[in-house]
């Protein structure tokens, strides 16, 4: 011992250092190696070595070793059998083979393994193998304490060892490179078999792995192909892939560099690489499970090897990442069931239709067969010949079915999500490291959430700064050829944070890893807080494209039934959160996004392989920014209708530079952003408090409902194409109904639910069911909204908004529903608010010049544009109305509501605007109103109500039988319903019954005193005022106080319509002051034992003023009006004097006015639009308008409130009930106070004109359809039901393959088109075979489109008449059943206190007559059973002369100066009945007309022909007005009053009609003999007959006296007469078939006979009497010039023929005088 210590140390250590370079070579062999490491445990480790060979020399080792195994074994047993390597069980480690080359000359060491090399894996394994090695280390630590303390030579060669390692520090780094080793690993394929549970084995397989190490700088491992599967299923597949360590990557450096707040230039850095990355999930495999297992083993290592972190530990620099993989599959696989089913389904359609073909060549070949053999061939054979193949189109099914996936596999996806060019790049910096850090970048990100005061535990915390790509990507659903997501050139950059929270106790559960014997299985604790995620990124994108819709929707369901097994739902037994909750809970922070394009396509069909009916939302030049609760979109929006057909590509609406804000209020029980403070619970943890009700972990971050709040502004630009647009077709209509119908009214079906599929979930909550309010707000400077009615544009209309504002606010509210079956509730969207400002507006209508639908198809010219209306402010307010509860229900006493009603008079009136629910105000309204708007409302209403006639025709309710209910519950009818003790208690004894009413009230008293004066009174005088005082029906029924809620009130401030008409130039304005429309909801009223709901309307005109054109309008543009100005409008006289020259001259207030800058001016003076005189027709006057329906059902609740038993009346408002019940009859009430007029002649005939050309214009089209409607409805008469069905539904189904050959025409013609478009793009020359077959298209198009229209028309017509004798047959049983009385459902009231009208000159100012009017009221009256009654009175008329020098100055006054407002000076009564077999049925028809004076002059007469027909001749009279026509009936006619029965015309209804055409003279009656000699059906017969003839019970006009005076048109004429008095004789008719021109001829000819004979007494009279006044005879007129003055040139000139043999007796008078 003391030799070796003396020895010296330091030699050997520097010979080391400069040891010279020796040669040697080792040859080395061992076999049958076999190493077993033993414990205390009942297992060892074995590892088996069949042979080692060692080839070492100076220059390169080898290294050779074969069959290598590790195993474990029992170690109860002394002996161990040694086996070879071929012949041992399957091991932990088996390795057929490792070579092993060392290169001194590189340093390099290259290990390679020819074969496999396999490594199985169990949590026994781990354990077991761990126990070893715990034994084996400690048995090493105790060999160390066997062996003594340090020698001193050792301390020599430590100190030795410090000065060589100060040398080694040093050196340089290449010096240490350089000495070294290089490493390399070459495996052919490894398999990795890992267990994390008795019934989950995981693999990994890796082929061709090499991994290679140099130096410091080069550390990398590729694989050619390497898969990770689970439970047998290869999930993950990995080609081409490289995990290397990077240094000094320049994508990283630029990476750093872009980002400013890192610290480092440069980091350690990771690159992992691969060519494609494949994910794919089987179908039905729980991935989430096994995921969970292997959770659990990571946190049993964490466990088993990790120690715990002190406080002083710091977390260490992690490298950076940069992720780089050329394409990227994820794929969730479908249910082979279901692709095997559809794949069979379109086997079978190509199948049938290959079958068809057969079939078809087999039927050819046997019409060849019996061409050739005739009656020879037998049917056995042919029958044969058709089982043969039926049998082999049945052999040929089952063999292509055999053969469907041989030449191609079958589809397997549901879901794929494929990624191309993806790189992804993670950085990590100092400045985000460690806690403090990472917390302070999180307060950062996420500033809206509260952070707790109280510090957080994190047992996940990281942070980085991120930036990727994407060249494209596309998710896919199934094979569908729509992509659910697309992206271009998709760019993100930005700072993410992921923190996972340390669960509080009850946040924590215990799993279970399995392990063997002798340890025994190992719980583990996990968490129960989710990862979130805190980002603050930025992208960018080119182009992306998003499609969603009901062809989605089923897919969808079972991707989010496949995604349940891929992340395994939350085991808290709270109810899970909704998606927007678990959005809320995970991400925080803010995006911001800027896309080049963005289209938003809403798939329109249930068909998934249709890809062009969809609404395409594209959006350009996208920025995005997302924060909490805030989203803001900046760019362009184009709304497209995607259709195939010619209507393709339009542009729906066009906003230009929007800005779009979208604000969230999430209604929570606490703080909605406060995430921090929510924990899960574990369902073994929940608190005692929560056992007895449900438990919510998230109640109070869960939310209730949320408030949307979504502001829109449009901007817009400068350029051409820079305003809002709106532009559809009546095609894009219809189609948007569709789409409606279809996307958003349809409701998603479940998909695998129920117990049949193992999943009784509930369904999850709807986002669109979650919301409680949402607030709308719109802000456009102008906005272009076009209609056309077809794609050629031809009519339309055409809308210019000027700058406007729109706001809403929108209520949700689900209603239960209470039927006894289970039901979701009801979703109810209610309009809290709403409101909008548009300033100066116009309107304009296009209409073509000539209608060319069907004439043309190519080259049509543009329409004509017209004005239509121009609105300088339009401004609509929808408000807060009181609820019907709040109302005091009108069946309360009188008495109790005095004292309310006169407290809240006042205020009521003050405040009656605000309490409308929808207020609308519209100030200096311009309107136009002619012929060519007219043809353009009549054809664009037309067009769309045939297309919903057809849509409504074509459906299955068109044909279902009309059912009346005949039952009607009775109910008292004063309005309260008694309760039921009530009911059984009374008795008609103690209740008078109606008729007693009747009899002893005051309906007796009125019945008698009109039966008394029924005899007596032929003049009536009406003791009560007629009008001024008298309440209408219409008024009554809208002026009642038992308003429930007042709807809308719409006033029209300085408004101004113009009419013109067709056949004159000139035009008329109406304007008006103020008008108001108000329309209130009443409470329900009874009809037919039964409520009926309420609603009236009242429209009050306040300054109406009519203007018109002076002359006929020169102008060269027709379309300029000179609209009148504001300022005249509202224009008030005061009693100063005038100021204006037009005033001081006579143009001011009063009718007759011009208005005009000029006075005097006229269109030969000036020309163009300052020629235009307007003349005021009417002054200032006030127009009311009453308007009362009922019918509709009734709120039950409301109902419950009118029937409840506690509101009962008194009673003596009981014994009147039956009068002070309202009578609900739809009522219509016109009143017009003051009317002053003021027309010269061209005026009138303008007011004529638009009376009948715009106003009771009737287009000839309809007029056609009604009177095939009226032939097909006495067609339908003849026939029973079922044959009035047969021919509707033949029509139907030709209807129906018309439709779809139509659609198929076209789809051709867009694809024909869409060739078009894409030769043009290429730079093409399109080929004219092309442009052939497009116009082809095009001409059969538009024939077909002419086939529909006239089918629809008359499928309509058939429909229509069917309903209506479907209804008459079912109201006719209704009638006959429940035996009700005839009520009245309709009445119309006219009413003019007072009207004068002054006829004028062509100047408009000098005047010709004055006619005024007072107290006129028309009434009509519509009854249930199709009867009704018309009644006419006039109270007074007088018509005055005011031409200069004329004798007679009163034309026309009754006799009797009465009192005007008591008297009735006309009444004309006609009560119909029900019309039997279409002719119209009169009870009774009654004239009642006071005695008139009457003062005529010739020269008056001539100005009154003149004023109403000018250019007319009136010295001569038409030659067809000589023909006598029926004048010539033969029976004599008595004097006087007389009673007649029967019809004075006896033949039937042609000759009527021939004989009324023969007075048409000559020509026309040739022209139209022809027609009547036509053969004619009896339905033609019956419609002519209906159409002419009305059926008088009784006719009754009493006896006139009249008092006549005439001057003709010399000083001296025969035909002079002065206070001529003339009796009307009385007529009566009895059951009389006529048309009314019968009845006119009929009295024309009483009256012509009565009036002759009375002239002749009164001229012999006259004559023969000595002592007459001779001044007399220049008053006189002749008998015929009487007759001509009374019944017209044809009476007089009948009278004068029959007359003419009296010629000498009268031809005396002159001679005396």
């Amino acid at each position: 011992m003391a030799d070796r210590k003396k020895r010296p140390r330091v030699r050997p250590v520097e010979a080391s250092i400069t040891r010279p370079s020796r040669r040697y070579q080792v040859l080395l062999r061992l076999e049958d190696i076999d190493a077993f490491v033993c414990s205390d445990i009942p297992e060892c480790l074995t590892l088996r070595i069949d042979g080692v060979e060692v080839d070492s020399s100076s220059c390169d080792s080898t290294a050779k070793i074969e069959g290598i195994k590790l195993r474990r074994t029992k170690s109860n047993s002394k002996i161990s059998q040694c086996l070879p390597y071929d012949k041992l069980p399957e091991g932990i480690v088996d390795v057929k083979e490792i070579t092993c080359k060392h290169t001194v000359e590189n340093k390099r060491l290259l290990v390679e393994v020819q074969e496999s090399c396999c490594a199985s894996w169990t949590t026994t394994t781990h354990m077991n193998i761990y126990h070893h090695a715990k034994d084996l280390v400690k048995f090493v630590k105790s060999t160390k304490d066997i062996i003594s303390p340090k020698e001193p030579d050792d301390d020599i060669l430590g100190e030795v060892s410090a000065a060589s390692a100060a040398d080694k520090n040093s050196s340089s780094a290449s010096a240490l490179a350089k000495d070294t080793l290089n490493l390399a690993l070459n495996v052919r394929k490894l398999v990795v078999n890992y267990e994390v549970s008795s019934s989950q084995t995981n693999y990994v397989i890796v082929d061709e792995l090499y991994g290679e190490k140099q130096g410091n700088n080069i550390l990398k491992a590729t694989s050619n192909h390497c898969v990770i599967g689970f439970d047998g299923h290869p999930i993950f597949t990995i080609k081409s892939a490289c995990i290397e360590k990077l240094v000094n990557n320049p994508q990283l450096l630029d990476d750093r560099q872009s980002f400013d707040n890192l610290t480092l230039a440069t980091n350690r850095a990771w690159g992992v690489f691969a060519k494609s990355l494949d994910i794919e999930f089987p179908y039905q495999y729980d991935f989430a499970a096994n995921y969970t297992e292997i959770i659990n083993l990571k946190k049993w290592f964490k466990m088993l090897h990790s120690s715990k972190k002190g406080p002083s530990y710091e977390e260490p620099m992690y490298a950076d990442v940069l992720i780089r993989i050329q394409s990227i599959s994820i794929q969730i696989c479908d249910d082979p069931f279901e692709i095997k089913l559809g794949d069979n389904y379109e086997l079978m359609k190509d199948e049938k239709k290959e079958s068809k073909l057969r079939e078809q060549l087999l039927d050819d070949k046997v019409s060849e067969l019996r061409q050739t053999h005739g009656e020879l061939l037998p049917a056995k054979r042919i029958d044969e010949l058709y089982t043969a193949l039926e049998r082999k189109n049945m052999d040929i099914y089952v063999k292509r079915s055999q053969r469907l996936y041989s030449s191609s596999p079958m589809r397997k996806a549901l879901l794929v999500l494929t990624i191309t060019g993806a790189e992804l790049s993670a950085l990590a910096d100092p400045s985000m490291n460690g806690k403090d850090n990472i917390i302070r970048h999180m307060k950062e990100i996420d500033t809206a959430s509260p952070y707790p005061e109280d510090d957080l535990d994190f047992t996940t915390l990281w942070c980085r700064m991120v930036r990727g790509t994407a060249k494209d990507l596309n998710l896919q659903l199934r094979d569908y050829p729509q992509s659910l997501w697309e992206m271009e050139d998709w760019h993100f950059w930005g700072r993410v944070v992921g923190a996972e929270q340390v669960g509080a106790q009850r946040a924590k559960r215990e799993c279970v890893v399995e392990v063997g014997e002798p340890w025994g299985n190992v719980t583990v604790t996990r968490s129960m807080p989710a990862l979130k995620f805190y980002h603050d990124l930025a992208t960018d994108v080119t182009a992306m494209h998003l499609a969603y819709g009901p062809t989605v929707e089923p897919g969808w369901a079972s991707v989010n039934l496949s995604m349940n097994l891929l992340n395994k739902p939350s085991v808290d037994p709270s109810k899970p959160l909704s998606f927007w909750d678990k959005m809320r809970l995970l991400f925080h922070g803010r995006l911001t996004a800027s896309v080049q394009q963005c289209n938003m396509l809403w798939l329109a069909t249930t068909d998934p392989h249709n890809t062009t009916e969809c609404l395409d939302w594209e959006w350009k030049n996208i920025y995005l920014d997302w924060t909490n609760a805030h989203w803001l979109i900046k760019g362009d929006l184009d709304v497209y209708v995607r259709t195939a057909s010619k209507y393709d590509d339009v542009r729906f609406l066009h906003f230009p530079n929007i800005r779009f804000d979208i604000g969230i209020e999430w209604l929570c029980n606490g703080d909605p952003n406060d995430h921090h403070s929510v924990m899960p619970c574990a369902p073994d943890k929940v608190p005692e408090h929560s056992t007895n009700q449900v438990h919510d972990s998230y109640a109070a971050f869960r939310s209730q409902n949320l408030k949307l709040n979504l502001s829109l502004d449009i901007k817009g630009r400068k350029e051409e194409d820079g305003k809002p647009e709106c532009l559809f077709y009546s095609t894009s209509m219809r189609w948007l109904q569709n789409f409606q119908s279809t996307v958003i009214g349809g409701v998603s079906r479940p998909t695998r639910a129920g117990n049949l599929f193992g999943n009784t979930k509930l369904k999850k909550p709807q986002l669109s069911r979650h919301y409680k309010c949402v607030d709308f707000n719109a802000k456009f400077p102008t906005f272009q909204v076009s209609y056309w009615a077809s794609f050629n544009k031809q009519r339309g209309i055409e809308l210019c908004l000027g700058k406007g504002s729109f706001s809403s606010k929108h209520g949700l509210q689900l209603v239960d529903i209470t039927d006894g079956l289970m039901h979701r509730p009801r979703a109810e969207w209610s309009i809290i608010e709403l409101d909008f400002d548009i300033g100066e507006s116009h309107g304009y209508l296009y209409t073509a010049a000539q209608d060319n639908d069907t004439a043309q198809v190519f080259n049509k010219p543009p329409a004509d544009k017209h004005h239509m209306a121009t609105v300088a402010r339009v401004v609509y307010c929808r408000q807060q109305s009181e609820s019907s509860n709040d109302i005091v229900n009108p069946d309360l006493s009188s008495d109790d509501l005095t004292d309310m009603e006169t407290s809240e008079m006042e205020d009521n009136e003050k405040n009656e605007e605000k309490d409308f629910t929808h207020k609308l105000v519209v100030t200096e309204f311009c309107g136009s109103w002619t012929r060519f708007n007219r043809d353009a409302v009549i054809g664009l209403y037309d067009s769309y109500n045939k297309a919903q006639v057809l849509k409504h025709n074509l459906s299955t309710e068109a044909l279902k039988e009309i059912k009346v209910d005949s039952s009607a519950t009775p109910i008292n009818f004063g309005g309260s319903t008694p309760t039921p003790n009530n009911a059984q208690g009374s008795s008609s004894a103690n209740t008078p019954s109606p008729m007693t009413k009747l009899q002893t009230g005051y309906g007796a008293t009125l019945l008698n005193q009109l039966l008394s004066e029924a005899t007596t009174k032929f003049m009536v005088f009406s003791e009560e005022n007629s009008g001024g005082k008298e309440q209408f029906y219409g008024m009554k029924a809208c002026t009642t106080n038992d308003v429930m809620m007042k709807n809308w009130h719409i006033e029209l401030g300085n408004s101004q319509v113009m009419l013109k008409g067709c056949e004159t130039s000139g035009y008329a304005i109406v304007c008006a002051v103020n008008v108001q429309l108000t329309n209130c909801s009443h409470w329900p009223a009874w009809r037919d034992n039964s409520l009926t709901s309420k609603s009236t309307w009242v429209g009050k005109l306040d300054g109406l003023q009519y203007f018109a054109t002076v002359e006929s309008s020169t102008g060269k543009n027709e379309e300029e009006v000179k609209w009148i100005p504001v300022s005249i409008i509202e224009r008030t006289i005061s009693s100063q004097s005038p100021i204006d020259v037009p005033d001081i001259v006579g143009s001011g207030e009063s009718v007759g006015g011009v208005v005009s800058d000029t006075v005097g001016a006229s269109s030969e003076d000036t020309c163009g639009e300052s020629g235009v005189q307007l003349q005021r027709i009417m002054s200032r006057c006030n127009c009311q308008v009453y308007y009362a329906s009922y019918g509709g059902n009734v709120d039950p609740n409301i109902a419950a409130q009118i029937i409840h038993p506690d509101n009962k009346r008194n009673d003596d408002e009981e014994e009147d009930g039956l009068w002070s019940t309202e009578e609900a009859v739809d009522s219509m009430t016109l009143v017009y106070h003051d009317l002053d007029m003021c027309t010269n002649s061209a005026q009138y005939d303008m007011i004529m004109d638009i009376i009948n050309n715009l106003l009771l214009y009737v287009e000839p089209k309809r007029k056609e359809a009604m009177a095939r409607m009226q032939h097909m409805r006495f067609a339908l008469q003849l026939s029973t039901t079922e044959d009035q069905k047969m021919p509707i539904v033949q029509l139907q189904n030709s209807l129906r393959n018309l439709l779809s050959e139509l659609r198929q025409l076209e789809k051709n013609l867009h694809n024909k088109q869409r060739v078009l478009e894409d030769a043009i793009g290429d730079s093409r020359q399109p080929s004219s075979l092309l442009y052939e077959q497009i116009r082809d298209l095009e001409t059969e198009l538009t024939e077909v489109k002419e086939s529909v229209a006239n089918a629809s028309e008359d499928l309509r017509i058939m429909v229509s008449c069917y309903k209506e004798i479907q209804l008459q047959r079912a109201m006719k049983r209704k009638l006959e059943q429940a035996a009700q009385s005839i009520r009245v459902i309709r009445r119309v009231e006219v009413c003019i206190g007072l009207a004068k009208w002054r006829l004028t000159e062509v100047d408009g100012q000098l005047g010709i007559a004055d006619l005024q009017l007072s107290q006129f009221k028309y009434t009509r009256t519509s009854k249930s059973d199709d009867s009704g009654e018309n009644l006419m009175e006039l109270g007074w008329v007088y018509i005055d002369n005011l031409i200069g020098n004329d004798i007679y100055k009163d034309v026309l006054r009754p006799q009797e100066a009465g009192n005007k407002g008591k008297q009735v000076a006309l009444r004309v009564i006609a009560r119909g009945k029900p019309p039997v077999g279409g002719i119209s049925v009169i009870e009774n028809f009654e004239v009642n007309v006071v005695p008139f004076n009457i003062q005529l002059s010739f020269k008056f007469f001539k100005k009154m022909m003149a004023f109403f027909f000018p250019g007319r001749d009136v010295d001569h009279t038409p030659a067809e007005e000589q023909v006598k026509g029926v004048d010539d009936d033969p029976e004599p006619v008595p004097v006087g009053r007389f009673s007649r029965t029967g019809s004075i015309r006896s033949t039937s209804s042609a000759e009527s009609v021939e004989g009324t055409l023969s007075r048409e003279g000559p020509a026309k009656t040739a022209k139209r003999n022809f027609f009547f000699q036509r053969q004619k059906d009896d339905i033609d017969k019956m419609k002519e007959r209906a159409a002419r003839n009305n059926t008088f019970f009784y006719i009754k006009i009493p006896a006139v006296p009249l008092c006549v005076s005439y001057k003709g048109e010399k000083d001296k004429n025969i035909e002079d007469v002065t206070n001529f008095h003339l009796m009307l004789p009385s007529l009566e008719y009895h059951n009389c078939t006529w048309t009314w021109l019968d009845l006119l001829m009929a009295m024309k000819k009483e009256y012509k006979q009565a009036l002759l004979s009375q002239a002749i007494k009164e001229k012999l009279k006259f004559r023969i009497g000595p002592k007459e006044d001779t001044s007399a005879g220049n008053e006189t007129s002749g008998d015929a010039d009487k007759a001509k003055l009374l019944m017209g040139a044809k009476a007089s000139n009948i009278a004068t023929e029959e007359k003419s043999s009296k010629r000498a007796l009268f031809g005396k008078g002159p001679s005396n005088h």
